[in-house]
């Protein structure tokens, strides 16, 4: 299911680039109203909030051609288990749209000045947050899979839901303590885990 989800989104890279331009637009839209010195400190928070946003629109679609043509009825019958095909799903998801966020946050570090020491935690805590929040918008599609006004769904669903991660993501990002990094790695590990089995039910509760 990796490989599969990987060609779906190359299919739909669309999708994805404007899941990484709405990063990098919304990323540099807050030095504008701030002087220079003042850009690195708001760095860590603008740039979590648009890598929660971006990551929930880049799930709008992650299901529907699945859907529209059985292969999540095949999934869900899988003899493997459906948390393991979810998972490779996921995995695909996380490539497809949460690495490009992290391999784009250099051009964050330029828009607020950020050093190398900075722009080095902003990276480390991306890495470690990103796949929760991919999780986490993951589910959110899966529950909204089908529904009128999907997409206000599931930007509902998945902000409130992504707010503690995007809390640890800011504090580790500022470096003020150890505590939100072990946080925000522990809520990473969290979501890996249990993430797979519950998108699983939402797509099997979808298809009931």
């Amino acid at each position: 299911m990796f490989g599969r989800g990987v060609r779906l989104a190359w299919r739909r890279r669309v999708d994805s680039a404007a899941s990484l331009a709405f990063f990098l637009i919304v990323a540099a839209l807050f030095p504008l109203a701030l002087m220079s010195e003042a850009r690195s400190g708001l760095a860590p928070a603008a740039t979590w909030i648009a890598a929660l946003l971006a990551t929930t629109l880049g799930s709008l679609r992650l299901f529907t051609d699945d859907a529209a043509n059985g292969v999540l009825d095949q999934l869900l019958l899988a003899p493997g288990g459906t948390g393991l095909a979810v998972g490779g799903l996921l995995c695909a998801h996380f490539v497809t749209v949460g690495a490009p966020l992290l391999g784009a946050s250099p051009l964050v570090a330029l828009f607020y000045d950020l050093s190398f020491e900075q722009w080095a935690r902003l990276a480390v805590s991306l890495l470690l947050g990103l796949p929760a929040l991919c999780v986490l918008s993951a589910l959110g599609a899966a529950l909204t899979l089908g529904a009128r006004a999907g997409g206000l769904l599931l930007a509902l669903l998945v902000v409130p839901w992504g707010v503690p991660v995007l809390l640890f993501g800011i504090g580790a990002a500022q470096g003020i303590s150890n505590g939100a990094m072990l946080l925000l790695a522990a809520a990473t590990l969290f979501a890996l885990a249990l993430g797979p089995w519950g998108v699983g039910a939402a797509l099997r509760m979808n298809a009931e």
